[in-house]
């Protein structure tokens, strides 16, 4: 089988061609003579006797890697230029019908020095589309093998695990040309985790739209060299999408859809996480175009931000430096002009709102100031920070400086909605006349914690049973960890930092 990164560039490469001529080697592995000492190791007896193969025969594990390095040593000068050879299948492909000619008279010259023979049966010349490695490459661009499509229309409702699993195996065989399939295929692998297997009407209804979205799949094009490349990235509950395209003329014209199913852990990860998470795999798979490529990522979530800061999440640390190698812009979604890209961004999944708990308390004496903050996950994780403020504060400015931490690093983790005790624990702050320096001052900050992102802050008095118990260890953090450096064990780990003045959120 064909890797991502090979199949992706060497069918690109072919895409607006003229004239295409496709060869096929009679036998390939049978062409290759083995070392006369290694002879003896591929013998078999017959009732006849003993013989063994004076060729390289097939089904020998690395067979498949022998040839494809002769192939590529025969044409390395052309490979990529005017041919295309991929093990015992061959290509010669022209810009223009003019050149094909010469470009077959090339090829054929090193077919005849090395004393390779094709199998005629097999040989188109001079045609103007033609399948390579499953695809349909003509001078528009690549198009989706028909044979593999009729396939899926032609089959029956699963009965089976097995008939499941052949199902899953054609759509992936297809997902460059779906937007979404992952999604789209979800209600089958929730089938293949059962032991017993049932076909429910949520399966039999993906099973429909499948067959009914494969109807008008659509027309992808190659990068031009120097293009930078667009990226839009969709994040579902169970799953994760992307759609790489190029602009030219002032259309937008497809590339590469991708797609996975989250696993595991990866259904607990905040948005932000899993957009990021989705950059990522798409890098991975569609490495060629982003290492010759600008790749701008057009999506709504603080990608840019989160991954250049990431300080609540270790993992984002370990994704910002493995794409760090690429050169990625990040900018808003803008207007979308495609239509098959429009549905990919309108049908996606909506990304639920990432409602974050946060208590937070301040606190001023004489021995210090200092701020802690609990903030909780939607998913029930639970942060712990504690902050000693290196300038004096009063109470109610102390509780101003844990809101707007708390609010900080609640956006970075990729919040958007953030419930906090507000009546409760400010109102003393809130309740301080607006004229006074302390709060005017404060006003003006927290507009520009995050510039141009909607984060929606929710007054709300808890009832919840864990409200004291939350407050109580908050207030715990201030005096042991800040005031008396205590250095008594807590129940989950404390991130704490020092606050050197009251601007200092505000410098970068």
């Amino acid at each position: 089988t064909t890797t991502p990164c090979r199949e992706s560039t060497s069918v690109d490469s072919t895409a607006g061609c003229q004239l295409l001529s496709m060869m096929d080697a009679s036998q390939g592995y049978h062409q290759i003579p083995l070392a006369p000492e290694d002879q003896s190791k591929v013998s078999f007896v017959t009732s006849k006797g003993t013989y063994c193969y004076v060729v390289m025969p097939f089904r020998l594990k690395n067979a498949g890697a022998t040839y494809q390095r002769l192939m590529d040593r025969m044409f390395k000068s052309q490979i990529g230029r005017n041919m295309e050879v991929y093990v015992d299948d061959i290509l010669v492909k022209s810009r223009s019908s003019i050149s094909h000619v010469e470009d077959l008279r090339e090829a054929f010259t090193i077919l005849r020095t090395f004393g390779m023979k094709l199998n005629p049966s097999k040989c188109a010349f001079g045609v103007k589309a033609g399948r390579f490695l499953g695809y349909i490459v003509t001078e528009r661009g690549i198009e989706v093998n028909k044979d593999k499509v009729q396939a899926i229309l032609d089959m029956t409702p699963p009965k089976n695990i097995r008939e499941v699993q052949v199902l899953t195996g054609r759509i992936a065989g297809l997902s460059r040309f779906i937007a979404r399939a992952a999604e789209r295929s979800f209600s089958f692998f929730k089938l293949l985790k059962k032991k017993a297997f049932q076909w429910v009407d949520e399966a039999q209804m993906a099973f429909e739209k499948v067959k009914e979205f494969l109807s008008e799949l659509p027309l992808l094009t190659k990068p031009e060299p120097g293009d930078e490349l667009v990226l839009y990235i969709s994040v579902g509950i169970f799953s994760l999408s992307s759609v790489l395209l190029r602009e030219a003329e002032g259309a937008q014209q497809l590339i590469y859809y991708t797609s996975r199913v989250l696993q595991g852990a990866e259904t607990r990860y905040s948005e932000v996480e899993k957009a990021a998470l989705t950059l990522v795999l798409t890098a991975r798979k569609l490495r060629p175009y982003f290492l010759n490529h600008v790749i701008i990522v057009r999506t709504n979530f603080q990608l840019g931000e989160t991954l250049g800061r990431p300080t609540v999440s270790g993992r984002l640390v370990k994704w910002a430096v493995e794409l760090s190698e690429f050169s990625i812009k990040y900018e808003p979604r803008r207007a979308i002009k495609a239509q098959a890209l429009a549905d990919f961004i309108q049908e996606g999944t909506k990304a639920e709102s990432k409602k974050w708990m946060m208590h937070v308390d301040g606190s001023s004496s004489a021995r210090g100031s200092g701020i802690g903050v609990v903030l909780v996950s939607p998913e029930g994780e639970q942060l712990d920070f504690a902050i000693r403020m290196g300038f004096k504060a009063s109470n109610n400015e102390a509780e101003y400086e844990a809101l707007i931490k708390g609010i900080q690093l609640a956006i970075g983790g990729g919040a958007t909605e953030i419930i906090q005790d507000l009546l409760a624990q400010f109102g003393n702050v809130l309740a301080e006349p607006k004229g006074l320096p302390s709060r005017r001052s404060y006003e003006h900050r927290i507009p520009l914690i995050d510039k141009g992102r909607a984060v929606h802050v929710h007054p709300y008095r808890y009832v919840h049973f864990q409200k004291v118990e939350i407050k109580k260890q908050v207030s715990e953090m201030l005096e042991s960890r800040l005031i008396q450096h205590s250095t008594s064990p807590f129940p989950s780990p404390v991130l704490i930092e020092k606050k050197k003045d009251c601007n200092t959120p505000l410098i970068r």
